[in-house]
């Protein structure tokens, strides 16, 4: 109804309902999280045998739910205090879900061979989480988010994106990544492919600076020293100093 004209109209305005939406998106990402907290709950003290160590084997992860290998995964690439690094890293997960190169669900994401914790020599985290430890709870909330749902409008409402996180498909960790890379004049250069969208995501401590699309290996080396230009990495408490670079290849 147009009041001012007195007469019904045939279309509603987009602005007429946007307050309405935002409300009902508010309310519809709060449910969600809590539901997604009571799972976690759930899983973290009340199943037996969520996060027990496992011994190595090739298929160590066969008989695990889909939330548990992922929560493994998360914890395993970042087993320390840095829940934005952990942020992502389960949007590089989600990444490869959106992404036609890669595969279908995320269970098959997280155990496609030689490319995260999950497999491999590095699996010795995954297999043994500290149960009781922040990192692995953190890491249990996140799995539990993206097998509640894998919309993006979702995942953004429930635990935010990192800035400078975009469609990143890859990371490595920052302690090695000066080591394997090199520069060029496309810039940095991995394995042949000159690498974009490269950013370290820092932590809530300010230990490692924040940086967004960097294309040196200098800018890489620069974000783990302080103002003096002396490296922080080997001061940092161990729960402090484990990030990883993301990236993309061009």
């Amino acid at each position: 109804m147009d009041s001012a004209k007195g007469s019904f109209v045939d279309t509603i305005p987009s602005d007429a309902y946007t307050p309405c939406f935002s409300m009902m998106q508010r309310d519809h990402i709060s449910q969600m999280a809590s539901d997604v907290t009571n799972w976690v709950d759930y899983l973290l003290y009340l199943s037996p045998n969520y996060g027990a160590p496992l011994d190595a084997s090739t298929d160590w992860a066969n008989d695990l739910s889909d939330v548990e290998v992922l929560a493994r995964l998360i914890y395993a690439e970042n087993p320390y205090k840095n829940k934005i690094d952990q942020r992502a890293i389960t949007w590089t997960v989600l990444n490869r879900l959106y992404d036609d190169g890669f595969s279908d669900t995320l269970r098959e994401i997280a155990l496609a061979p030689n490319q995260f914790a999950t497999s491999g020599q590095g699996s010795w985290d995954a297999r043994n989480p500290a149960a009781g430890y922040e990192a692995w709870k953190d890491a249990t909330w996140l799995a539990c988010a993206i097998c509640t749902t894998t919309k993006e409008e979702d995942c953004r409402g429930l635990f935010g994106k990192p800035n400078g996180i975009t469609n990143q498909l890859f990371f490595y960790s920052l302690e090695s990544f000066a080591n394997v890379c090199k520069d060029s004049s496309n810039g940095i250069v991995y394995n042949g492919n000159v690498l974009k969208d490269v950013t370290v995501v820092g932590d809530e401590f300010n230990a490692i600076s924040h940086l967004v699309n960097a294309t040196t290996l200098d800018q890489i080396r620069n974000c783990t020293k302080d103002c003096k230009g002396k490296d922080i990495r080997p001061s940092l408490p161990s729960n402090e100093k484990f990030h990883n670079v993301f990236y993309n290849r061009k």
